[in-house]
């Protein structure tokens, strides 16, 4: 998706993920952030000097300007030009009927509408989640895996191969 593809977009949109916001108000409290993959009393294996990515709607308005998307004709919505052609900053997370990730997605939403990016929440019945994310058709969204109480290994879900077809890295991540 071209919304995507600058790394300082990607950056911006971690930068108004209200973590504490969702810990307490949707999770009661019941929640522990966090920077990776790996548990957090996983010490073996955790990388604790991982930067944390607070939630700063400043800093994430100066990453989408320095990547050129600005409320150009005022509408309250950022746009850029992208190929030739005027692009809106707006799209759809996708996520199952999960009642605690749709309100956690809603509280995401509300910090993008305050810095100009429209999102919009599908919820679809957890078959067809399923076959969509698969196929990778969605703009955005919203899962969760659980680890096994093993070592975890992540090939599965974050190694580049699994990107391709219907491998489980739905979201496409690669790092070489």
């Amino acid at each position: 998706n071209p919304l995507f593809q600058d790394k300082n977009v990607r950056l911006a949109l971690s930068y108004l993920v209200d973590r504490k916001t969702i810990i307490e108000k949707v999770l009661f409290g019941d929640g522990t952030p966090i920077q990776s993959h790996i548990f957090y009393k996983n010490k073996k294996l955790l990388n604790e000097e991982l930067a944390i990515i607070p939630f700063d709607p400043e800093k994430a308005k100066g990453l989408l300007e320095k990547s050129g998307w600005k409320d150009s004709d005022g509408d309250g919505v950022l746009d850029k030009v992208v190929n030739g052609k005027k692009m809106d900053f707006k799209f759809t997370f996708l996520s199952n009927t999960n009642p605690v990730r749709k309100q956690i997605l809603l509280v995401v939403v509300d910090a993008l509408k305050k810095v100009g990016i429209q999102a919009e929440v599908q919820e679809l019945e957890w078959s067809v989640y399923l076959d969509k994310t698969k196929k990778h058709e969605f703009d955005a969204t919203y899962s969760g895996w659980t680890s096994p109480t093993t070592p975890p290994d992540p090939y599965q879900i974050w190694h580049s191969t699994q990107s391709q077809g219907e491998g489980s890295n739905y979201i496409s991540f690669n790092n070489k």
